[in-house]
């Protein structure tokens, strides 16, 4: 090899380094300006954000102790709910049984009368039958 070619490739090889240097430095600068747009945005939107939040948890604390006592009140309005509804059922019960008991009665004395009557309508019947029977005779 002679030194015109080993200068020609180290001249090849330093442009080319030379190039790879130059796309590194540019896309450090892009990062470094884009860091800085960033830095500059959280500045500005960040203390806003934080007493958002902030706020926020105030709200969330208030309601979660204005929301303790409602929801004892709401569970001891559930339970005499359902002490209410066990008594309700209770009168039905007895209210029913109030009413049925005399229908009960009443029912049973109807079909009594009934069967009473059939049987002195057939009793009525055969006499009258045998009657007739002898005075044909």
């Amino acid at each position: 090899m002679t030194a015109e070619t080993f200068n020609l490739i180290a001249a090849i090889c330093l442009v080319v380094l030379a190039l790879a240097v130059v796309g590194i430095a540019w896309s450090v600068i892009r990062t470094g300006t884009e860091a800085r747009r960033l830095m500059t945005t959280l500045q500005t939107e960040l203390p806003q954000t934080l007493q958002q939040a902030r706020v926020t948890a105030a709200s969330v604390e208030s309601l979660t102790t204005e929301l303790a006592p409602r929801l004892e009140r709401l569970d001891r309005l559930v339970d005499e709910a359902e002490e209410t509804l066990v008594a309700l059922r209770a009168t039905i019960a007895a209210a029913d049984s109030i009413v049925r008991g005399p229908a009960d009665v009443m029912d049973g004395a109807k079909r009594t009368a009934e069967s009473v009557g059939k049987g002195l309508l057939s009793g009525a019947d055969r006499l009258r039958r045998r009657m007739v029977h002898e005075n044909d005779a």
